[in-house]
């Protein structure tokens, strides 16, 4: 390590770890930081995985995305993302990020050997900054933490499935976000996404055929992997049951039919549920949300937790790609900002602690926001249903009065400048 050069390790390429390492490497080239060496870490040697995201962000982290990247990487962004930044699969992974990888270098070792050889790196390099975004099962949380190395769950599940129907969906909002709610304890969120066509599954898997050939739906699984297909993307949250653990993708799509069947549904959402799924992409897990009542010390040193891994929430609107995306606009701020990074904004020691707060008061606005909607989704009876229709009506409305009330204070300034 040289005299002046300032060594930022980011353990994680994820979303948040990722748009750190844009957000520092825009910042040098705008004259900011020049002494500033970013590496990124990644447990994964399929980039795939740690590169695209089927997720939906919500305003205030578009906003922070169009800060973080540059014109050219924004628009390069939009062309590369699965369906842009709206809802789709994001690729943040963009070429001008190659050169700081060192993920190919532990390749093939268990994630706690890359982990001891990030350390040993730390201490033979003489890292500056440790920025751990890891996700929720964060290595570097559980050793700064050990208390919180699993943050804890709530009684709701998340299944997600990938839609192909072969019959036109009568959805709110065909381009867009659509959530649907009954008296069952159940939210069905479904993102149409257009793009390339994808074959329809064959005869011999429709209505969940066990028995069906994979040689058949390989097809259809290669053009789901393919940039912008077309598909309807589906999450639903429901409440846990007993078991749940043994269900197969068969099984989940009986059990979704089922519930929109014993809700009244609409007959062809339930038909295209029973015949149109693919099951090879049915997934379930348990939805994990971290504790604002127990939050995360600042434990000293400059090693900082960003994104899922210093706090993890349910996915409700876009909320945890938008948090990971600010955390990292802001903690980029303040390593190109201190002292160290040739900025005036103080010692880097002191501007973490800082951060972290401003962090987690962020993050657990977003957090009960989101709990808020999920606990009153998972409500039954029609007197919620009435009240989850008042608040979409009034999340519909609010937007619309803040437009015109804005155009009003316009107007007024306006005749105010002409008298």
């Amino acid at each position: 390590m040289t005299k002046d050069s300032f060594n930022v390790v980011i353990v994680g390429a994820g979303i948040a770890g990722l748009a750190t390492a844009h957000a520092i490497e825009r910042a040098k080239s705008q004259g900011r930081g020049q002494n500033v060496r970013v590496t990124v870490y990644e447990r994964q040697a399929d980039e795939s995985n740690f590169s695209r995201y089927p997720i939906w962000l919500a305003p205030d982290g578009r906003a922070a995305l169009r800060n973080i990247l540059s014109p050219s990487e924004f628009d390069q962004l939009l062309t590369v993302s699965d369906h842009g930044l709206t809802h789709g699969g994001i690729s943040i992974l963009l070429p001008s990020l190659q050169n700081l990888f060192s993920v190919r270098r532990y390749e093939g070792q268990t994630p706690f050997a890359i982990h001891r050889w990030l350390l040993k790196d730390a201490l033979e390099q003489g890292v500056n900054v440790q920025r751990g975004a890891d996700g929720m099962g964060s290595i570097l949380r559980a050793q700064l933490y050990p208390e919180m190395g699993r943050f804890p769950t709530l009684p709701y599940l998340t299944v997600q499935f990938k839609l192909l129907p072969r019959t036109h969906l009568n959805l709110h909002d065909p381009h867009g976000i659509n959530t649907i709610t009954g008296t069952r304890s159940y939210a069905l969120l479904m993102i149409p996404l257009s793009g390339h066509p994808v074959p329809q599954l064959p005869a011999s898997a429709r209505e969940n055929n066990p028995f069906a050939s994979n040689e058949d739906i390989e097809p259809t699984l290669k053009a789901l992997d393919q940039p912008n297909p077309d598909y309807i993307f589906c999450a639903c949250s429901l409440k846990m049951f007993h078991g749940w653990e043994d269900m197969t993708p068969v099984s989940w799509i009986d059990k979704m039919a089922t519930l929109l069947e014993s809700d009244r549904g609409d007959a062809n959402l339930i038909k295209t549920i029973r015949e149109d799924v693919v099951p090879q992409t049915v997934g379930a897990w348990q939805v994990v949300c971290c504790d604002d009542k127990d939050p995360l010390e600042w434990k000293g040193g400059r090693t900082v937790l960003i994104g899922d891994a210093a706090h993890t929430m349910p996915p409700q609107g876009g909320a945890g790609g938008a948090t990971s995306l600010c955390d990292a606009q802001a903690l980029a701020e303040v390593i190109v900002s201190s002292d160290e990074a040739g900025g005036q904004g103080g010692p880097i020691d002191a501007l973490l602690p800082s951060f972290h707060r401003q962090m987690l008061t962020r993050a657990y606005g977003y957090m009960k926001d989101a709990k808020r909607r999920l606990h009153l989704s998972m409500k039954e009876g029609y007197a919620v249903y009435w009240q989850r229709a008042l608040l979409t009506i009034m999340s519909w409305i609010w937007p619309l009065a803040h437009w015109v009330l804005s155009r009003g204070q316009v107007s007024a300034r306006a005749a105010a400048n002409r008298q």
